[in-house]
């Protein structure tokens, strides 16, 4: 048996998708059946204007199409991982002490306050380790962001009916996609990882598998306004900022850069070359293994539909607004959960009416044609009074299987009581996620989710409060620390209802 396709059934994984938003564009993909789909709308000139979202009220109807668009018209939320536009995310690398725990965030937390480049307290950051520790001391990757900007950001994209799943920045999903399915990238050498997006280059090395640097700079911090740009001022910023990377490298690490990856949707070959001319290390464009028809201009969307497809509860990335995000989508997934269940037992509750109705129908009739039949053998000969017998046995046992539907019913309404009395107990605070009853006799087994220990213990006094259950009991040793919370176990015997 597949438990796992059970549980699917049960409840439904979310489909995520991947969501890049540039100063010119909005690009979504997702998958179907294990296959990318895309889909892109096209923004008018000073919507968006350096990372920075000028005319609302066309940016929030221009998302609304694009949902509509990917839902076909219905009226739906979609899930997504969001890639803001590179001019608002800050990065900085950071060394951390070879520990663990709590001592480590404690450690980060207080790394991140110190380099933060714009002012902490009105600014989303997270971190996540670059390398697993040499020297003595840990690598790390820190990424900040305006606090107005990305709630902005997240506010435009709810009310559109988008559910960020993670908000992060084209570098990281750029890697992800060249570690899961780059073609022809040795993966155990570091290499420098160019894209030229719509908002600008930005250079990106790769370590280890891991983003240790990232480096963006903006076509309006260079050009400004200008619609052309010569073909030799573009040659001349790449060879700088290339030669700025390679000092950096040089710098923080032994050795020479050997390799680079390129994913720019045109100019391919002329970038190829200019490189090529003035580097020692060896260039190649970005394909992919399994997705070869995919165009460059869709890899930052692809690689954050990549992540989508990682369990939430799995997901380590780097996030921005993490903490609220994960949060708000637990919620959603509650509340979706709940919606897909109330339709179940709905459509469940009209079944058993409908076939209770139909049998008590069917048992009337029967009952009735019985007894017609009962009477008119009382008028006739003593030889049939046999017969007789035998139908008035019929009778009867269509009475018990009667009695037995309607104390079956009984005992359905009896739980019934039960779940709701659990549920008004748990109140607002405990997330109920699984009920185990063996019998009336044995003791009943709850698993749930509560904020805090004090929640979990405050449950159980209502539940020994409510006079409906004996022998309540929260091991200590079944508090456990989890996401969001704390997972626990409690059982009781059921008493009365």
């Amino acid at each position: 048996m597949n438990f796992k396709r059970i549980l699917n059934i049960l409840n439904p994984p979310l489909q995520i998708g991947g969501l890049e938003i540039t100063d010119f564009e909005l690009r979504f993909v997702g998958f179907k059946g294990g296959a990318p789909f895309s889909i892109s709308l096209k923004l008018e000139p000073g919507i968006i204007k350096e990372g920075e979202i000028k005319n609302t009220e066309a940016f929030l109807n221009i998302l609304s199409k694009l949902r509509l668009e990917i839902t076909g018209g219905r009226k739906k939320k979609v899930f997504a991982v969001v890639i803001i536009p590179d001019n608002n995310v800050y990065v900085q690398s950071f060394y951390l002490p070879d520990v663990s725990g709590e001592r480590l965030e404690e450690a980060a937390e207080l790394n991140l306050q110190m380099i933060s480049p714009i002012e902490y307290g009105g600014a989303y950051s997270d971190w996540q380790l670059a390398n697993g520790g040499e020297n003595g001391r840990l690598e790390a990757l820190g990424v900040f962001a305006h606090k107005k900007f990305i709630d902005e950001i997240n506010k435009f994209l709810k009310q559109a009916d988008f559910m960020p799943a993670a908000i992060e920045f084209s570098g990281l999903s750029l890697v992800r996609l060249a570690e899961n399915s780059g073609a022809g990238i040795d993966v155990s050498k570091p290499y420098l990882l160019l894209h030229v997006g719509g908002n600008g280059l930005s250079f990106n090395l790769v370590k280890n598998g891991n983003l240790y640097f990232n480096h963006f700079v903006s076509w309006q911090s260079v050009y400004e306004d200008k619609r052309e740009v010569p073909f030799e001022s573009f040659k001349k910023l790449i060879i700088e900022e290339v030669r700025r990377i390679l000092n950096f490298y040089a710098a923080h690490w032994d050795g020479q850069l050997e390799n680079a990856v390129l994913a720019a949707p045109g100019l391919v070959d002329d970038i190829v070359k200019v490189i090529s001319e003035n580097f020692a290390f060896k260039i190649q464009p970005l394909s992919l293994k399994n997705f070869t028809d995919v165009s460059a201009a869709w890899f930052p969307a692809l690689g954050a539909a990549f992540r989508g497809l990682i369990p939430r509860s799995q997901d380590n990335f780097i996030g921005l607004r993490k903490d609220e995000i994960e949060k708000e989508f637990y919620f959603e997934k509650v509340i979706r959960f709940i919606k897909i269940w109330r339709n179940v037992v709905l459509m469940a509750f009209a079944a058993m009416i409908l076939i209770f109705g139909a049998a008590d129908l069917f048992l009337k009739n029967t009952l009735n044609s019985l007894s017609a039949q009962a009477d008119g053998f009382k008028n006739r000969d003593e030889v049939k009074l046999v017969e007789l017998e035998k139908f008035q046995n019929q009778t009867g046992e269509i009475n018990k299987k009667i009695d037995l539907a309607v104390k079956s019913y009984g005992e359905r309404l009896r739980w019934s009581l039960f779940l709701e009395k659990i549920r008004d107990l748990a109140g607002a605070d405990i997330v109920i996620e699984k009920i185990f009853i063996q019998s009336p006799e044995m003791p009943v087994i709850v698993n749930g989710l509560a904020p805090a220990e004090n929640a979990a213990l405050d449950f159980k006094k209502r539940l020994i409060e409510s006079g409906y259950f004996n022998n309540v009991d929260l091991p200590v040793d079944k508090i456990i620390q989890a996401a969001g919370g704390v997972n626990f176990t409690i059982n009781f015997i059921l008493k009365s209802l």
